[in-house]
């Protein structure tokens, strides 16, 4: 037995060599970096910049070109002006106002003072992207309970599978001992046939579990982005903190919703404040500019400052900043809501680390019982006292009791990720080994 298990665990080791170590925190950043919506966190980043980079451009010079023909069916006469005088005054050698004008202009205008608003604009932009790259690391982080389903799940089947090598081993080992005492008369070839059943049935618990673990350790191969059917997978060292502040993503989200929201107040508030600009029209008409009697194409241009000023707007610029509060509000409570979501489930996962705690101590003094019970069974079973079949009985219940403490063990480390994952908290180490 002793030899047996020692060349298990050399063969484990040489194939541990051979394989290539993933950890439980390489798992998570490749997941991160293999996340369909990487790509979604590019393109909002170019989109922001685009945003501001529009909003810098309006403090730009503004150039716009126009071009026109106007035909007018009355034009003032001199006629009419000069017809209400007391003394009759002749208007044959005056001119007269054309009925057709043409006109093209290129318009300049310059922002001179906008209320803040491109700033106020600039940093509302930031911050929703500040928001929304904050919900994509919500998204990422979300993968974490994907990632540790599939890794624990593989580790709970690869150490199952261990175990029914070893198990089968020592039915091997116990039907060569009965073999001798067949041939020696005093035991019974149906004994030996019962042990090769049973050895037959771990062949198959065997297959099936490799491939539960080949399809489980597929499923963490998309998450991550890269086969892991050669890659070793090692549980972790975890310790839960003392400190057990919530550091979740979705805090971080809300506050930067809220920033947002402030932000865009600003923006409101910025619509109310006057705003001046230059502008200057360069042309080329007839009649040029306002020189309505010039019959000629001729250019001209015209300067001038301007200042706007929506005094009254029925209180639309106030209720939209009502809103824009009440919309934190709604935050504000999304995010107390959220909290006392995760401290209910922290509650329930620190039960879950004590309960699996307990089961582990319990195990090993079961599986200590059921050792000595096996051994004493296995001593009979060499005298001839019992059956093979009743010897399967006590091997079955000691296997059973070493299988359900291992698991009890893979599930304890995973209960307490659990208990860091709800919190947010990372703090894994790596073993080489279980």
């Amino acid at each position: 037995m002793k030899k047996h298990t020692l060349f298990f665990v050399i063969l484990a080791l040489s194939s541990r060599l051979a394989a290539r170590d993933l950890s439980l925190q390489d798992c998570y950043a490749k997941a991160v970096q293999a996340h369909p919506l990487q790509q979604e966190w590019k393109s909002r980043q170019m989109v922001s910049d685009l945003n501001r980079k529009n909003l810098n451009a309006r403090w730009l010079p503004s150039l716009t070109m126009n071009a026109g023909a106007t035909h007018f069916s009355d034009v003032a006469s001199f006629d009419q002006i000069l017809g209400i005088l007391p003394v009759p005054v002749s208007t044959a050698a005056l001119p007269k106002m054309p009925k057709n004008q043409y006109k093209a202009t290129l318009d300049v205008s310059q922002t001179l003072f906008d209320g803040g608003m491109v700033h106020a604009s600039r940093k509302a932009e930031r911050a929703a992207l500040q928001a929304d790259l904050q919900a994509l690391q919500t998204e990422f982080y979300k993968v974490r309970d994907q990632v540790n389903q599939a890794y624990f799940t593989s580790l709970m089947l690869q150490k199952q599978s261990e175990l029914a090598e070893i198990y089968k081993n020592e039915v091997m080992e116990r039907r060569a001992a009965l073999e001798s005492g067949v041939r020696n008369g005093v035991m019974l070839p149906s004994d030996v046939d019962v042990l090769d059943a049973e050895a037959l049935k771990i062949d198959q618990q065997i297959t099936e579990l490799r491939i539960q673990q080949a399809r489980v350790k597929n499923i963490l191969g998309i998450l991550i982005g890269e086969p892991v059917s050669e890659t070793m997978l090692f549980l972790p060292v975890i310790k839960i903190p003392e400190d057990t502040t919530i550091r979740r993503p979705e805090i971080a989200l809300f506050e930067k919703q809220k920033a947002s929201l402030e932000a865009n107040e600003n923006v409101v508030r910025s619509q109310q404040i006057p705003k001046a600009a230059a502008f200057a029209t360069c042309g080329y008409g007839q009649p040029p500019g306002n020189d309505f009697f010039n019959e000629n194409f001729d250019t001209y241009y015209i300067v001038g400052v301007g200042l706007s000023w929506n005094i009254f707007n029925w209180n639309t610029t106030k209720r939209t900043r009502q809103v824009l509060q009440e919309q934190q509000h709604i935050v504000n409570a999304r995010k107390n809501h959220f909290i006392q979501q995760i401290r209910i489930a922290l509650s329930s996962s620190r039960a879950d680390i004590d309960r699996i705690r307990v089961l582990l101590e319990s195990d090993e003094k079961l599986i200590g019982l059921r050792n000595k019970i096996k051994q004493a069974a296995a001593s009979k079973l060499n005298n001839g006292t019992i059956s093979s079949t009743e010897f399967l009985t006590e091997f079955n219940a000691e296997r059973e009791a070493r299988i359900s403490y291992e698991m009890h063990k893979i599930q304890w480390v995973q209960a307490k990720v659990n208990y860091l994952t709800v919190a947010g908290q990372n703090n894994l180490k790596s073993e080489n080994g279980l």
